[in-house]
């Protein structure tokens, strides 16, 4: 009986240890393969605004395709570009941390830009941006 215990005991050690070894080596989940939510700059400021919680459980750590027009572009302390996409209020928006240092765009410019939202503050956080489509969202 301490046998089987012991091997039993073994086999679920090693079982174990090969899902901790996949998830430890997975390699991390990028923007570029996933679709996304498809959503506009207003209507997910709106979303937070209305109910925090419930965008909070729908939009956090998602992939989200953003659509808006670029409001403001600025830097962060590592160099990186932000670019803020206004809704219907100037007071509120959507900032997104671009992935990419070295991009060219305008302010008043439509785009579309797809990022992991990180949560909400004044503004709704979009990190490791990148551009999915500039020009005319239509």
């Amino acid at each position: 009986m301490k046998k089987r215990i012991l091997q039993l005991a073994s086999i679920v050690s090693l079982v174990a240890l090969a899902i901790g070894f996949y998830l430890w080596n997975k390699p991390p989940e990028t923007v570029e393969g996933n679709e996304g939510i498809n959503t506009t700059a207003a209507s997910i400021i709106s979303a937070f605004e209305q109910d925090e919680q419930v965008a909070t459980k729908k939009y956090l750590s998602q992939v989200v395709s953003v659509q808006g027009t670029v409001a403001e572009i600025s830097y962060d302390q590592d160099s990186s570009v932000v670019l803020l996409l206004y809704g219907t209020d100037p007071l509120n928006g959507v900032q997104c941390t671009m992935k990419d240092k070295n991009i060219a765009v305008k302010i008043g410019s439509p785009i579309t830009i797809k990022g992991f939202c990180s949560g909400y503050t004044t503004v709704v956080l979009l990190t490791d941006c990148i551009i999915e489509k500039e020009g005319n969202n239509s």
